[in-house]
């Protein structure tokens, strides 16, 4: 479940910052990550409460490449829906 936010505007900066995050991770603008990258049923599954246990999810590590295994999670969490 996602934490508990409690206002939209709260929501949209926890969206907004989460598309931020993907475009540093890819080289890429926000807005591009928005239309070209980022499945947008995650961001309505997030408004529904629906997210990626953090069990599932690695370790952040500097230089280990780690976005297979995110990008699984995401996947399995898109079938689920």
């Amino acid at each position: 479940m996602a934490p508990e936010v409690q206002s939209e505007r709260e929501r949209k900066r926890v969206v907004s910052s989460a598309f931020a995050a993907v475009s540093d991770y890819l080289g890429n603008t926000p807005t591009i990550a928005r239309t070209s990258y980022v499945n947008p049923r995650v961001v309505d599954l997030y408004r529904d409460g629906v997210t990626i246990p953090k069990s599932s999810l690695p370790r952040l590590q500097r230089h280990l490449p780690i976005h297979g295994k995110v990008e699984r999670a995401v996947l399995r969490m898109l079938k689920s829906d």
